[in-house]
């Protein structure tokens, strides 16, 4: 398929092995060359701001872009790895290819958003937990809530699965979450509730591992 990379390629590109020997050049763009390509990259960071602002629905901030030359070597020693590699090559107007890279860190996190999840926040009330998985519940982006059978982070079940019913959002039973000696608190009982109210409410639910894919 055109404009996607095989696993070879992304390999090679993050090994530096592509034209890794080539220095950058100096002085290739004008100062005012250089903004125009700067304020480019504002705008669409700042498109893609608010399109993972409505995916995560939490505050995305974003910083001055900055504009340089780099070899492959100097940009693939800049990231960890294993990581997230995107790349995107343009149609009409520019020869060349667009490179998204995230963090294996920052994917989780994101796609823990994406699921409902709270890897980092403070627990609040019962009201307080369950008025945001009942408003996380309302994005049409949601399509799962993960892991809500923490009593860290308690909450009303009927209410949540009265939610799910309403807005079509499959609860997970993760068994992660039931591993002995974990760190969430009162899985099993807590799940053993959710199911029996999803069985009254006949409330779908998904099965997972918590390798965050599909099993």
């Amino acid at each position: 398929m055109d404009g996607v990379m095989s696993q070879e390629e992304i390999n090679a590109l993050l090994n530096g092995s592509e034209d890794s020997s080539e220095q950058p050049k100096e002085e290739v763009l004008t100062e005012k060359e250089k903004d125009t390509i700067g304020e480019i990259a504002n705008i669409s960071m700042g498109t893609a701001a608010t399109t993972l602002f409505s995916l995560v629905n939490r505050k995305v901030e974003i910083s001055t872009p900055v504009v340089s030359f780099a070899n492959w070597s100097d940009i693939c020693e800049a990231y960890e790895k294993p990581c997230v590699f995107i790349r995107i090559g343009y149609t009409v107007g520019l020869d060349g290819s667009n490179i998204l890279v995230l963090k294996e860190h920052d994917v989780k996190v994101i796609t823990d958003l994406m699921m409902g999840g709270d890897p980092c926040f403070h627990p609040g009330t019962i009201e307080e937990n369950t008025k945001t998985y009942l408003n996380v519940m309302k994005n049409p982006y949601v399509n799962i809530i993960g892991h809500p059978d923490d009593s860290y982070y308690p909450v009303d079940y009927r209410a949540l699965v009265e939610g799910a019913k309403e807005h079509h959002v499959l609860l997970e039973v993760n068994n992660g979450s039931l591993t002995p000696g974990g760190f969430r608190q009162n899985t099993k009982e807590n799940s053993c509730k959710m199911l029996e109210l999803c069985k009254e409410y006949k409330v779908p639910v998904i099965m997972d591992s918590d390798a965050h894919v599909d099993t």
